[in-house]
């Protein structure tokens, strides 16, 4: 029992090492509210760098709730405050697709740069295919909603632009449309295009390190077409640093 308690005392050291001494240093890319303990947890939202401006952020509330106090501000492409090659894992949830395309791999390429040899990527973003397919469907079945279910649904469309200068404010502090959409061979390709290894399709809670057990959740990984109940799985990958 004592050995126990000391191993788990000696797990949770590793989870909460933010020294950059490349053990037990775990980030979560883009987390928005998700910042669980024994994560660094980091978002580019501009509404969150608004919300850490000294004297008018605390009295900015774009959303119902502020980020959480343990969330930094940070930007995979332009880099994080991180020391090279010293994080054990990386975990990146519906985030990357708001960047564009030529970002996205720049996003990568950052990422293996800090991650350590051995150190691991596991990546969710919205699956294109799958949502095509079920648009094609709905145009098979002559229903006029298709179309406007693929733009709403990858987010890639703009149904009304602001009416007013306070809500344009608004829609540009925040970063919720897509850019760039992806599928399993342009994710499996541009994770090989920057050099990760053992590079596989995953599923929620299969992941090796038992780290990512407190940051993962369930409905990040499938999506369920509207008025059925049946899950999709989104598109979601698992890949090293050599």
């Amino acid at each position: 029992m004592k050995n126990d308690r000391l191993m788990s005392v000696i797990e949770q050291m590793k989870l909460n090492d933010k020294g950059g001494s490349g053990c037990g240093t775990f980030l979560n890319i883009g987390c928005g509210w998700d910042a669980p303990d024994g994560w660094r947890n980091f978002d580019g939202s501009p509404t969150l760098r608004f919300e850490r401006t000294p004297l008018v952020g605390h009295i900015y509330v774009k959303n119902a709730k502020k980020f959480p106090a343990s969330v930094e501000y940070g930007d995979i492409v332009k880099g994080l405050p991180i020391k090279d090659g010293s994080a054990e894992g990386v975990y990146a949830s519906h985030v990357l697709e708001h960047l564009c395309r030529g970002d996205f791999y720049r996003a990568l390429a950052n990422i293996r740069r800090l991650l350590k040899p051995g150190g691991v990527l596991r990546l969710i973003v919205p699956d294109l295919l799958s949502r095509t397919k079920y648009y094609l469907s709905m145009i098979e079945l002559g229903e006029p909603g298709a179309n406007d279910f693929l733009l709403e649904s990858t987010l890639l469309g703009v149904s009304e632009e602001p009416r007013s200068k306070i809500a344009s404010a608004i829609l540009a502090l925040g970063n919720s449309a897509h850019k760039w959409m992806w599928d399993d061979l342009a994710v499996e390709f541009a994770l090989r295009e920057a050099g990760f290894c053992r590079i596989r399709r995953c599923s929620y809670g299969d992941a090796e390190n038992a780290a990512f057990k407190s940051v993962e959740r369930r409905d990040r990984f499938y999506w369920s077409p509207p008025g059925r109940d049946d899950e999709i799985e989104e598109c979601a990958f698992e890949a090293y640093c050599p």
